[in-house]
């Protein structure tokens, strides 16, 4: 049985062996605001922040891959969410693959993949 307190919390109710009434609080999960989302809201952690230059921070934008597919990646960031090419601009290996989950940073003028944020 669920029951909502008078801001529309819910709470859980269950009866213990002995019939009485047991209250828990259900945690309250805020959706994300799909209009306007945070790099954070995506995962973004300072272990990231590091790794972005003042002068790359202006010129490209993080974005966080949402899946992958044949020579296309859908992400998703702050201003982006979209389907761009998986190429990176310098590839350095076989591993310059972007996977769900990674951090990327792309152009801002023509969103080309730049480089894929150590994981």
């Amino acid at each position: 049985m669920v029951a909502a307190d008078a801001h529309g919390n819910g709470s859980h109710a269950s009866l213990r062996s002995d019939g009485a009434s047991c209250l828990s609080r259900k945690p309250v999960v805020k959706p994300m605001d799909a209009s306007n989302p945070t790099l954070a809201q995506f995962g973004w952690k300072p272990f990231f922040s590091e790794q972005v230059s003042v002068a790359e921070n202006r010129r490209y934008e993080a974005v966080r891959v949402m899946s992958v597919h044949r020579g296309m990646v859908t992400v998703s960031g702050e201003a982006i969410d979209d389907s761009v090419s998986s190429r990176l601009a310098e590839p350095k290996g076989p591993e310059d693959r972007p996977t769900v989950g990674d951090w990327l940073l792309l152009d801002r003028d023509d969103r080309s993949v730049v480089r894929i944020l150590e994981r």
